[in-house]
């Protein structure tokens, strides 16, 4: 780890609590999560579902360790199929509730099929609350000879969400007669064997690097609500905003990353309130007496 990452990691250790002081003109001050993980990380990054869902890897627990025995997921062409067959059931326990995106969770899915087999299972990743069958991935059927069961799974992402990012895994059994092991294929041939059973849907919480997993931010960002207006001044130098603060007064996901010494505009002067924060320990200055200068929205400083 470099000396400037380790400096970062320990001044988020040593953070006060997370505090809500007030912006000019009376409103919440926000925080940003500045991704100071991020800038230690080797990983790709995501900035949407699909490649979220690319990233996505399932593999029995009993050999989590090992990435040689991963289910192989293979994408469908076809948009994947609603269906409701009695042949096949599945439930599922456990969360993906991600402290950190790097990390891996265990869920067990108890799942029954009169073909006598482990059925594939069709993964779809769909915004919160919306059913979506486009850019579905399929793990292999297995012949196991089982027609009902309960098996751990352990799940892991190799890459991070550019913003925390929460979302809907729906899972989708599928299965032939005969068990034929490349479903995909077939759902692909629209081969009338095909069974599609109910999917479950599990909730998905991938914080982005900085914004969980952090002890000073466990599910928000990391930043500065510091700012100077001709009005007036306030703000903490070091705190932490969930994304859920943010889009409460912009309606967006909030930045990547705090604003760095020299970023300009940091003050939505309509909405009165910290569109950018600036990294911890600056302060937003708007107007020549804060030393802002005649930047519209002032400067981090």
């Amino acid at each position: 780890m470099s000396a400037s990452c380790s400096a970062a990691a320990g001044a988020a250790k040593s953070s006060p609590a997370p505090e809500k002081p007030a912006y000019p003109g009376g409103m919440r001050a926000l925080l940003v999560v500045g991704l100071l993980a991020s800038a230690c990380s080797t990983r790709p990054t995501c900035a949407d579902l699909d490649c979220l869902g690319k990233a996505f890897t399932i593999n029995d627990f009993a050999t989590f360790d090992d990435e040689s025995k991963r289910d192989p997921l293979t994408a469908l062409a076809t948009t994947l199929t609603l269906g409701t067959s009695s042949k096949l059931t599945i439930s599922e326990q456990g969360a993906l509730d991600f402290a950190t995106a790097s990390d891996g969770a265990l869920i067990l899915l108890t799942w029954t099929d009169a073909n006598g087999c482990r059925p594939g299972l069709c993964m779809s990743h769909c915004p919160r609350g919306v059913r979506c069958g486009t850019g579905a991935r399929c793990t292999p059927a297995r012949q196991d000879g089982l027609t009902r069961a309960t098996t751990q799974h352990w799940i892991e992402y190799t890459a991070d969400p550019v913003t925390t990012t929460d979302a809907d895994l729906v899972i989708t059994p599928v299965s032939a007669t005969g068990c034929p092991v490349d479903v995909a294929a077939l759902i692909d041939a629209s081969d009338p064997s095909v069974a599609f059973g109910p999917p479950v849907i599990v909730p998905v919480h991938l914080p982005a690097p900085g914004g969980g997993g952090d002890s000073t931010c466990p599910d928000g960002l990391h930043a500065s609500t510091l700012s100077c207006t001709p009005l007036g001044s306030g703000g903490v130098g070091d705190t932490c905003v969930t994304n859920a603060e943010y889009q409460a007064i912009f309606g967006t996901n909030a930045p990547a990353s705090c604003a760095p010494a020299g970023t300009q505009h940091c003050l939505d002067t309509q909405k009165g309130a910290l569109v950018m924060p600036c990294c911890p320990g600056l302060s937003c200055n708007v107007g020549s007496a804060c030393g802002g200068g005649s930047v519209l929205g002032g400067v981090c400083q």
